[in-house]
């Protein structure tokens, strides 16, 4: 029996992702009809290159699922809302909890109450920032950060060219590339796997 909707929200591929990403069932859901990474999803999606039928899997989602409970629901708008992204509230069905700050945000602020002072990002501009306050001397740690930032844009740039060659008719990374990018990322592996088990 299909479950009715609480409301009519005017759909968005982005914020659906985004909510996905952030609840495990959902993430669940997805992962056992599209075997690619939610991060992956989202950049695709933002570039335009989700295929028919993964855009319809999502939108399903929000159908059946984000639209007839109301938490999801919240979250969804939620999400939209800390991402400037307007959307419209086209028929309320049954009762919602109208004010999203007061389902979501103060849940949030409880949990992160023990760590208030820890910032969710701490990219190379503050880092530099704080090097200069400190008369230009960087700590091994600061350095190892600027590092890691370095790393992150690396993936992140290899990331987007291998969606646009599996997606499209470029070919911008060659088979010795890819052999390239392959024994890179197993000799760090092996770097940090020691790293990584220290909690």
């Amino acid at each position: 029996m299909e479950m009715e909707k609480l409301i009519e929200l005017q759909y968005n591929e982005f914020v659906v992702l985004t909510l996905i990403e952030s609840n495990e069932d959902l993430r669940s859901i997805l992962s056992d009809e599209v075997d690619i990474p939610i991060h992956l999803l989202i950049s695709m999606s933002l570039d335009g290159l989700l295929n028919g039928d993964t855009k319809n899997i999502i939108r399903e989602i929000f159908d059946k699922l984000v639209l007839t409970q109301t938490m999801l629901a919240n979250k969804y708008m939620y999400f939209a809302k800390i991402n400037n992204i307007n959307i419209d509230v086209k028929n309320i069905k049954k009762p919602i909890i109208p004010i999203i700050e007061e389902t979501i945000e103060i849940k949030e602020v409880k949990k992160t109450q023990k760590n208030k002072n820890i910032p969710k990002r701490y990219g190379a501009e503050k880092i530099k920032k704080d090097i200069e306050k400190h008369g230009g001397e960087s700590t091994p740690l600061q350095r190892a950060m600027l590092s890691l930032n370095i790393l992150k844009n690396i993936t992140t740039n290899l990331n987007n060219r291998g969606i646009k060659d599996i997606f499209t008719d470029t070919n911008i990374l060659t088979d010795d590339d890819c052999r390239t990018i392959i024994s890179l990322v197993k000799i760090a592996e092996q770097k940090f796997e020691a790293i990584l088990k220290k909690k």
